[in-house]
């Protein structure tokens, strides 16, 4: 790791956490110095940050937008301020999206958002997913050619109601297999925001881009704010909103961190890809 001072300058003592290659590290000035006007442009940012191209056709961003401790916002207030700029898809406080209806469903939630089994484990390294999500099922024509008791030990499998007629038993697993294709072929966005601190070991393994207010506090925390995006060889888009003199910081730490910081103009956003 690196261990960073308030002024950002950092030692180098044998890097374990590296930010992916295949991830764009962007800055894009401010033009004001205030944590106001720093939110202000990153709002501008997500309004006209255009959709995700992929094999299977475009679909919308999964944004985490991450506040430096330096710009000194609270996320409540950024939540008020993204959903005043009418910012698409709606903040969510990504606390809030982790705790959902409460702790006892905590790391199912987490597992839903984030791909992971527990905070900090990527689920691509853990161990497979539960059957009630991921295993495939038969077909219509498949089941209706299954007995009753296979059909209830299939339902029973994914936690489901057991009771009822084999019509009913059929209906209920083929609404299964409609909310898996659904989830499938789901090309929703997200927008997540968090503060600096709390990024460190998270797995958002659907995330495709990263928006810093704000210069990280030193090379070290900007490597686990960068290094949540461009997994598993995936690319990965990081946009800094900072001063003119933060995008200076910034540029210093390109060797250390060994990678480019690619300056850009706020209306030159909807060109990314």
């Amino acid at each position: 790791d690196i261990t960073g001072d308030e002024g950002g300058a950092g030692t180098q003592l044998g890097r374990l956490v590296t930010i992916p290659p295949t991830v764009q590290n962007y800055v894009v000035p401010s033009l004001g110095d205030s944590s106001g006007q720093l939110l202000t442009t990153a709002a501008s940012i997500i309004k006209n940050l255009p959709k995700r191209s992929g094999a299977d056709g475009d679909r919308a961003r999964r944004v985490l937008l991450v506040l430096s401790k330096g710009c000194e916002l609270s996320v409540r207030n950024a939540l008020g301020a993204l959903q005043h700029f009418q910012c698409d898809p709606p903040p969510r406080a990504l606390i809030d999206v982790l705790e959902a209806d409460g702790t006892d469903r905590m790391i199912e939630v987490h597992r839903k958002v984030s791909g992971a089994t527990g905070v900090g484990q990527s689920m691509n390294a853990a161990a497979p997913k539960s059957s009630s999500t991921s295993a495939s099922l038969p077909s219509t024509e498949e089941l209706e050619g299954m007995t009753v008791p296979q059909l209830k030990e299939e339902l029973k499998a994914r936690g489901k109601n057991v009771s009822g007629r084999k019509a009913d038993l059929i209906e209920r697993l083929s609404d299964i297999n409609s909310d898996n294709v659904s989830d499938e072929t789901d090309d929703e966005g997200y927008l997540y925001v968090t503060g600096e601190d709390s990024v460190r070991g998270l797995h958002l393994d659907e995330l495709d881009t990263v928006i810093c207010v704000g210069r990280p506090r030193g090379p070290d925390e900007y490597t686990h704010i960068a290094g949540r995006t461009g997994r598993a060889g995936k690319a990965g888009t990081v946009i800094n909103v900072v001063t003119y003199e933060q995008a200076t910081a910034l540029t210093s730490w390109e060797k250390m961190l060994k990678v480019d910081f690619i300056p850009l103009e706020e209306e030159e956003v909807s060109s990314l890809r």
